[in-house]
């Protein structure tokens, strides 16, 4: 038996496949660019927070340090006798913190912070000029805390810090008794990175234990 062709059946033409696939492609290419530039920026909104905040952080620990090593003073800035100057746990005065460097996020006990990876933070203390808070080469009474962070990125926060030899938080209280100077907190929510946070107490708080 005879069947007649339909000739209104037809497939696509290699043609019809190229185009096909150069249309697709283009949406695929320009959706991941989008993508791409959406955690860019993402990547570098959490740059402008969190480059300000460790840089706080550090900064509230060396203000909350004597202004002078409490045993015996000494007329030079950096590490006195005995104080390692990678071990920020040693450190017991402000400019114990001049000259140093880590390229690890880590709590003054050593303690790695794992969210951070790729940053770095340093620190310099030297002398400043009573007037004007200026570089000065030799003691004063006020010192001048320099704090640095840089970003995986290369963006650089600092931050600045004075202290006094005759400022409140150098002033002997009426009775011995122990303070709390600096309060630390951590908020996680789920796997999210932990917010962590550091401040300085102007009036000092009893240590109740």
């Amino acid at each position: 038996m005879y069947h007649p062709r339909n000739n209104n059946r037809r497939g696509l033409s290699l043609v019809e496949v190229v185009v096909s696939s150069l249309l697709v492609g283009t949406v695929v290419v320009g959706s991941l660019e989008m993508l791409g530039a959406s955690v860019r920026s993402q990547t570098a909104a959490n740059d402008l927070i969190d480059g300000p905040r460790l840089a706080d952080m550090l900064l509230a620990e060396i203000m909350s340090m004597p202004y002078e090593d409490p045993e015996d003073g000494g007329s030079s800035l950096g590490n006195d006798s005995g104080e390692s100057s990678g071990d920020r746990a040693d450190f017991d005065d402000v400019d114990d913190y001049e000259g140093w460097s880590s390229a690890q996020i880590e709590t003054r006990n050593g303690n790695a912070i794992s969210e951070y990876p790729g940053w770095t933070r340093s620190s310099s203390v030297s002398w400043a000029e009573r007037l004007n808070g200026s570089w000065w080469f030799m003691e004063t009474g006020l010192k001048h805390i320099i704090v640095t962070v840089t970003a995986p990125d290369g963006a650089v926060t600092k931050r600045h810090g004075w202290r006094s030899r005759d400022g409140s938080l150098e002033q002997p209280p009426t009775v011995d008794k122990t303070v709390v100077t600096q309060i630390e907190a951590t908020l996680s929510i789920g796997s999210a990175s932990a917010a962590i946070g550091t401040t300085n107490l102007l009036n000092h708080v009893e240590d109740p234990n």
